[in-house]
């Protein structure tokens, strides 16, 4: 198994993941994806991306269960 930045998630995972935050017509609740990847991101030392993940929550989903926390990791 591949890690990515020391996070144990596979490249695998992490490509699957990158895809839902792509489809328009996929299942999964797009804010979940998106801050899985921004975990990943932060985990593999790309703080940048990591950010730019995250304020995309805060602009596209103003009524995700999730804007606490990732607000709260935007404001450290």
């Amino acid at each position: 198994m591949q890690q990515y930045g020391g996070a144990a998630v596979t490249l695998e995972a992490r490509d699957m993941l990158a895809e839902l935050e792509r489809s328009q017509s996929s299942s999964v609740p797009l804010d979940q994806v998106i801050y899985r990847l921004a975990w990943i991101d932060s985990d593999a030392g790309d703080e940048a991306e990591a950010e730019r993940r995250y304020s995309r929550i805060l602009n596209e989903f103003p009524e995700s269960k999730l804007w606490p926390d990732v607000a709260y990791r935007l404001f450290l």
